[in-house]
């Protein structure tokens, strides 16, 4: 009950009858983003058109394609709302081909028994075939293969086609299925394929529960709990990226750069192209003297993401302490490209520009940053410095150079 954004997504009110959701499809932006992320799908087969992916794979190397596009730091497509060219990504153009053909092959034996049955096999196998047809169809846009529900639709459906065929055209199943040894084979395996299954299951409800506790405690900045948590957590599996960043988040808080340091490389091994990951990773070198990686890590990030204002920031304070202050002065800029800026950077600035001596430039990058925040004391303890006054505000004591962890 302590969280104040709990996150809800409210209904889509383009999607609230058929008739808003076709008319949508043709509105400014109708297609929320699809065809650009198509584009990058499809760029993603050809550079890996036989093996893919890898399965589960696509929003791990998506980041990599896109270069910001459809992608931030607090959001990122999962699934590219498109089954097929999520196959073929994942699996490659052979996977996809496989799926292709069963669908073929699929709707083969449909026509066939529309031609050939009567009432009320025939009603049953229109009904069969539609469920296909509205499985595909959604699946051209959506992502039906990710949700059980439409899925079990599909490939009951498939199987039932199958079953009706063999009945319809002499291939006895219920003679294969009733031999003793296929019996007890096929029902060997589905044991073992259900015990499997209840393990993993049970593996990730366990994780979910301490990944649950390690999520509000986070937004209570209850950093010992985050700890204890995300330990508990990890002794399931590694299971999401969430917990592990958090974690590092924790670690820092509480001064232990070594510990944060693991807990973001974990984050990277599961999510190679984590923004936040990357960023903060990249404050942990800065903070522990290995500017070089720090500096990497930030342009690796940036390279994900180049509107990504905090690691442009951050990036600005590695030039800063490597004294390359011209440089700094350009990831300054690029980090003001954020709506609203942050003080930080303005005042970030405004201290290169004091280090060259050029006194104005350096006066304005401090007032900037006041007109943000009129509270941010760095920036008014600066202009005292330069003897210039400035009306009393309540302070705010967060300081300038720190880098910004997300």
């Amino acid at each position: 009950e302590d969280i104040k954004h709990p996150g809800s997504q409210p209904f889509d009110e383009k999607k609230s009858d058929v008739l808003a959701a076709v008319t949508s499809i043709f509105s400014e932006h109708g297609d929320r983003g699809r065809l650009s992320i198509w584009g990058h799908t499809l760029d993603m087969v050809w550079d890996r058109p036989f093996g893919g992916v890898g399965l589960g794979n696509w929003q791990f190397i998506y980041p990599v394609y896109a270069r910001g596009d459809q992608v931030n730091v607090s959001a990122a497509p999962s699934r590219p709302h498109n089954d097929f060219l999520w196959i073929a990504s994942e699996v490659g153009i052979p996977g996809w081909l496989v799926y292709t053909l069963m669908l073929t092959f699929v709707a083969r034996l449909g026509w066939n028994l529309l031609k050939v049955s009567a009432f009320p096999t025939r009603t049953a196998v229109l009904g069969l075939c539609s469920l296909v047809l509205a499985h595909l169809g959604s699946s051209m846009f959506n992502y039906p293969r990710e949700r059980v529900s439409p899925s079990l639709c599909f490939w009951f459906a498939v199987g039932a086609i199958a079953v009706l065929h063999g009945d319809r055209f002499g291939l006895n199943l219920n003679r294969l299925i009733t031999n003793r040894w296929t019996l007890l084979s096929s029902r060997t395996l589905g044991c073992l394929l259900l015990l499997m299954a209840i393990g993993v299951t049970g593996q990730m409800l366990a994780y979910d529960i301490h990944h649950r506790k390690v999520f509000t405690a986070e937004r209570s900045e209850d950093w010992q709990t985050v700890i204890k948590e995300a330990k508990l957590a990890s002794s399931y599996g590694r299971f999401r990226i969430a917990t592990f960043t958090a974690l590092g988040r924790a670690r820092t808080k509480l001064g232990d750069l070594e510990g944060a340091e693991t807990a973001y490389e974990i984050a990277l091994r599961i999510h190679p192209n984590s923004l936040s990951a990357h960023n903060n990773l990249g404050n942990v070198y800065r903070r522990t003297g290995r500017l070089h990686e720090a500096e990497e890590a930030f342009k690796t990030a940036l390279m994900l993401y180049p509107e990504f204002s905090e690691a442009a920031n951050n990036l600005g304070n590695v030039f800063r302490d490597q004294g390359r202050l011209d440089e700094a002065i350009v990831a300054y800029q690029k980090a003001l490209g954020r709506i609203p800026p942050a003080p930080q950077t303005y005042y970030n600035l405004g201290q290169i520009y004091h280090m060259k001596g050029e006194l104005p430039e350096a006066q304005r990058g401090y007032r900037q940053a006041l007109k943000v925040d009129p509270g941010y004391a760095p920036a008014r303890r600066a202009l005292a410095r330069l003897g210039v006054p400035t009306m009393a505000q309540p302070p705010m004591e967060t300081e300038g150079d720190s880098g910004e962890d997300l």
